[in-house]
């Protein structure tokens, strides 16, 4: 058994972890925060032995840029109505939607406007339209209302990372403008000045839908996008599972043309369809009524649908790394999702973030409902505990930011490595008027050395008692003058205890 201790200082005085293990290796199930680090191992069993030399290292979030390469995780690429860094943008104050490239392993985003902390939007998403209120489904409402006036205004975004368990805390990327080192340069600001509002149509008609487009696939939610109506002050965005609307999942308020809602929709392995329309709105004495939805419902061209499918894990494999123990592994959820986006064409829309993973095992051929669960911010797992020479299946799937469980993977099926002893060879019985010896050869045994030898015997055998234990390939006992015997011998390690061999003592 060996103990490892990773602690904030070199002295070891602010212990982070400690952590006894009878592996060589340590994979931990949560994500650990930013800072240097140093760590040193020792022996605890079956002496207390010395601690190791002393190693450091730092950690930082990493991830991948939008060229592939490994950096230090931050949003790159925040555009403002699909513009990049610009000072010279203006944008209707009824057309505004924000995005940047996803942060690989990122939960959540927050969205921050003219440095302002009290100007803060948080989403799943990597797509922002402010000035939006509403509910999908169970998940409570939530709104962004940063509430920006005429003139120039300024943007950051950064990614969070939730951790599991416990309440450890969040794990933050840097800022969309902050630099990755000391030698690269500081990123361009994210300026935009809000211009006069987008104008339209003053008919009493539902608003004109312009995208998505009917029967697109996406991931994650599309970006809902309409063309305004002059007399609207708020626009009521509907969302249903059904054509006829009579099973409503989502309704949304806005005041922009351009609406993605700051929940999540609802996962199954199959494509799905989903419906929506939007119906304008206008104030009036404290309250903003809205056409009524008689004018959507079931009317050609009055509201359209898209498609929803959900992309499972993608399992790497089994690694042992010359060792008993095997580490699960699989793809970064991140990498799945954008390969999937790439495949339909939609690599502009939202991909969502993740909390973490679920890991399910059990012993093949048994019910999935008596399977250990491991939830883990890595992708991947090293169980320490897992049955020598068993037979298992696998799972994995994610858990996005509301806690709601993704669809699983397929299963996956493994056989761990067989670790007790051989039994032992050459067994003998030397026997004499009142007493036997008995001697044997130690046995092969991979991985973990041989600890004891358990003796049993037998006046049938069939019946098999324990007689002794002992730690040498040797054993010696008094024994009745005419009776005879069969003894069995197995050698035992850490693994637990391996097959007999046996001997007969005639009388």
């Amino acid at each position: 058994m060996y103990r490892l201790e990773v602690a904030y200082d070199h002295n070891f005085t602010d212990i982070a972890h400690s952590i006894d293990t009878p592996a060589t290796r340590f994979i931990d199930t949560v994500a650990w925060p930013a800072a240097s680090y140093w760590w040193r191992v020792k022996v605890i069993a079956p002496f207390d032995g010395s601690y190791s030399n002393v190693r450091s290292f730092t950690r930082r979030w990493m991830g991948p840029d939008g060229s592939g390469n490994r950096q230090i995780a931050r949003p790159d690429a925040v555009k403002v109505e699909d513009f990049s860094a610009d000072p010279g943008i203006q944008v209707p104050g009824n057309a505004l939607k924000i995005s940047w490239e996803p942060v690989a392993e990122a939960s959540h985003y927050e969205v921050q406007f003219d440095g302002n902390s009290d100007k803060v939007c948080t989403t799943p998403h990597s797509v922002l339209t402010p000035y939006l209120s509403g509910s999908l489904g169970s998940q409570t409402g939530s709104k962004c209302n940063p509430e920006l006036g005429a003139g120039l205004h300024w943007i950051r975004v950064r990614a969070v990372d939730e951790t599991v368990g416990d309440g450890k805390g969040k794990i933050y990327s840097l800022w969309s403008d902050e630099a990755r080192t000391v030698d690269s340069a500081v990123p361009e600001p994210v300026v935009f000045t809000i211009g006069p509002d987008l104008s339209g149509p003053d008919a009493q008609q539902p608003a004109v839908l312009t995208s998505p487009r009917n029967g697109k696939v996406f991931l994650d939610v599309p970006t809902f996008e309409w063309e305004p109506v002059s007399w609207a002050t708020e626009y009521e965005l509907v969302l249903a599972r059904d054509q006829d609307f009579t099973n409503v999942i989502g309704t949304f308020r806005t005041k922009n043309t351009r609406l993605v809602p700051l929940q999540r929709l609802p996962e199954n392995t199959a494509i799905r369809s989903f419906y929506w329309y939007v119906v304008p709105c206008v104030e009036s004495e404290g309250s903003t009524p809205c056409l009524n939805e008689n004018r959507a419902v079931n009317r050609e061209g009055k509201f359209r649908s898209f498609k929803k499918q959900s992309v499972l894990v993608k399992l790497s494999g089994i690694e042992r790394r010359g060792t008993p123990w095997v580490e699960f592994t699989w793809e970064p959820y991140s990498q799945t999702m954008s390969r999937f986006a790439r495949k339909t064409g939609t690599e502009n829309a939202s991909i969502g973030g993740i909390k973490w993973y679920e890991f399910q095992i059990k012993a093949r051929g048994t019910s999935w409902d008596t399977a250990r669960t491991v939830f883990t911010d890595l992708p991947g797992v090293l169980p320490i505990d897992l049955q020598f020479g068993g037979r298992f299946e696998w799972r994995v799937r994610p858990v996005d930011e509301s806690g709601s469980a993704r669809p699983w993977s397929d299963s996956r099926a493994l056989r761990t490595p067989r670790t007790v002893p051989n039994n032992p060879p050459r067994l003998k019985a030397r026997r004499t008027l009142t007493r036997v010896r008995l001697t044997w050869r130690t046995p092969k045994a991979k991985y973990f050395p041989v600890t004891s030898y358990t003796v049993y015997y037998s006046n049938k055998g069939t019946r098999w008692k324990p007689l002794t234990q002992v730690s040498r390939p040797r054993a010696a006992f008094k024994i009745g003058k005419r009776q005879r015997y069969w003894f069995m011998v197995t050698a035992s390690n850490y693994a637990g205890e391996g097959p007999p061999s046996r001997v007969f003592v005639p009388r």
